[in-house]
Formats: structure tokens, C-alpha cells, sequence
């Protein structure tokens, strides 16, 4: 789980400044990476484990898109209210993608998951 885990990070890493920029594929090695390790995803989103398991997976994940967040939004916006929201939607996604059998590409992940994120809905 941890190499898993840690490979998912620096996959971020790669998609930190694709995201920053909004650009449209940022996310797309990191949705291959949960494809890739769709096994591993399949048992963390499965109901019949403890919801423990994916809180500490979410406080994981979600660390360098907290840093983009906090570049990213407005001084009138409670940061970790949005940080949560964000967080959420964001698994909800993942977990959404996992129970369609991964119909969508990992791009077609990144190409919506950005543009929820972005001004141009």
C-alpha cells in the first residue's frame, strides 16, 4: 500500500504544474495510475472496508492538490471548507469512475475533473 501510495504522490508531483495551469490533461498520469492500480483502488472504495482506510487515504492523496488549492482561492472563500469540498468531489469522481469498470480514458478523467475545477462551466 505504501509504494502505491508514494507512486501516486509523485505522480502528482509530475501534475503539479499541469494543474496549476489548468491544463486540461494535468491529471491524466495520475488517473492512469489508479487505472494501473485499479486492484488496489477496488478494495480501498469497496464498502465491506472501514471508512478509516479511506479518510487516511483522502488526507494522503489530497496533500499537493491542497497546496494548488491554497494558491488558488479567494481570500472571501473559507480555504478549508473549499479544501473539503474539493476533496470529496474529487473521491466521489475516482470512486464514480471505478464503479463505471473504468469506462472513461484516464484523459477524459482529467479533461472533466479539470474543467469542474476551473470558471468555464
Amino acid at each position: 500500500m505504501i509504494e502505491i501510495m508514494n507512486k501516486l504522490n509523485e505522480e502528482y508531483k509530475m501534475a503539479y504544474n499541469r494543474i496549476y495551469l489548468l491544463e486540461k490533461a494535468g491529471l491524466t498520469n495520475v488517473f492512469q495510475h489508479i487505472l494501473d492500480n485499479r486492484d488496489f483502488y477496488d478494495i480501498l472504495f469497496s464498502e465491506k472496508i472501514p471508512t478509516k482506510f479511506t479518510s487516511l487515504f483522502i488526507q494522503h492523496y489530497m496533500q499537493l492538490p491542497k497546496e494548488i488549492i491554497s494558491k488558488t482561492v479567494r481570500s472571501e472563500i473559507d480555504y478549508e471548507l473549499y479544501y473539503t469540498f474539493c476533496a470529496s468531489a474529487t473521491i466521489g469522481v475516482i470512486n464514480h469512475w471505478r464503479k463505471t469498470g473504468y469506462a472513461k480514458s484516464p484523459l477524459e478523467m482529467s479533461t472533466q475533473t479539470i474543467t469542474f475545477f476551473s470558471n468555464e462551466l
